[in-house]
């Protein structure tokens, strides 16, 4: 059984990658770039002084910021650092000013971000392996490239998972 799970949480992950060929190199892509940026944000010498909780994600070169920092000057530094990585076209930072999140808190947003999932892959004229999932604190984030159709209605979807606060779109609309 607890094989059998493992290995439907590795494929749900690994889905937009293996949707095809494409999406493969793109996925590779996106991973370095993610890695790049918070490789910067892990090594700033003024985040380190401080007690942050600071996560990069990419998709299609949009960077996603999420986390806690203690103080909002730490979070326009993080901002301004993950902008001046190169290959990097927007940045949005959610950053919310508080103490780091419990590791209860993230145990939950990690079964959000699978219910989410699992509710995008059913829900019919949503594209599942377009779409990135973020949870953090219970605000779920949305990136991807899609029709303002199918945009809300993933939004929709995953509004329904259970422990959803909030919706945040970062869509790159084809039309």
């Amino acid at each position: 059984m607890r094989a059998l799970l493992t290995s439907f949480l590795i494929a749900i992950l690994l889905l937009p990658a293996a949707a095809n060929a494409q999406n493969i190199t793109s996925w590779w892509h996106s991973r370095d770039l993610s890695y790049q940026v918070q490789y910067q944000l892990d090594n700033d010498a003024t985040l380190k002084q401080y007690n942050v909780n600071i996560a990069a994600v990419n998709y299609a070169q949009i960077i996603l910021l999420v986390g806690e920092v203690p103080k909002a000057e730490l979070k326009d530094r993080a901002a301004t650092i993950a902008a001046q990585v190169s290959g990097v076209k927007t940045v949005y930072n959610q950053l919310v000013i508080s103490s780091p999140i419990s590791a209860a808190t993230k145990t939950k947003d990690t079964w959000i971000t699978t219910q989410v999932k699992s509710v995008l892959l059913v829900t019919s004229g949503v594209p599942s392996a377009n779409i990135k999932v973020v949870t953090e604190n219970g605000i779920v984030y949305l990136m991807g490239i899609l029709t303002r159709v199918q945009g809300d209605a993933a939004a929709k979807a995953a509004s329904q998972a259970s422990g959803v606060q909030k919706i945040v779109k970062i869509f790159e609309y084809t039309n």
